[in-house]
């Protein structure tokens, strides 16, 4: 069976520029589809915040994704300061990409190797960080 990989798109970043989606760069990446308006997604940032801090910085990247409207980066700009986001995000314009890759609830993430190999869909930051701790994740 092949794996399942997850394509390049361009989305833009919270200065409303295009940027690409993919950049798989760290033994894992982890996608993480959020909104300002999700209660869940908002009470989950602080573990992913922790783990992010935890792990070394050749272990994990985290990437945010943003399903806010386009005409309101400002909203995404204040949640990541509000929470203290220290990793990248992007935002769905429209959830067109969370749509094409059929996410219907949020908080929602995606587990990639370095070339984009999903390892792993809506793990939670709990488990990836009881993972990390056993070094049970395979890292191809």
């Amino acid at each position: 069976m092949p794996s399942e990989r997850l394509s390049n798109t361009v989305l833009l970043d919270t200065s409303m520029r295009e940027v690409e989606l993919f950049y798989c760069n760290k033994s894992l990446n982890t996608i993480v589809f959020w909104a300002s308006w999700c209660g869940p997604c908002l009470q989950e940032m602080p573990q992913w915040s922790t783990l992010y801090g935890k792990s070394k910085r050749n272990e994990l990247e985290i990437l945010g994704i943003a399903l806010e409207r386009t005409d309101k980066p400002d909203i995404v700009r204040r949640t990541i300061r509000k929470k203290h986001l220290r990793w990248s995000t992007i935002i769905d314009v429209n959830r067109a990409e969370s749509r094409k890759l059929g996410i219907k609830s949020f908080p929602f993430n995606i587990l990639l190797d370095r070339n984009g190999v999903i390892i792993q869909k809506n793990i939670t930051p709990e488990l990836l960080n009881e993972e990390f701790g056993k070094h049970t994740i395979k890292v191809p």
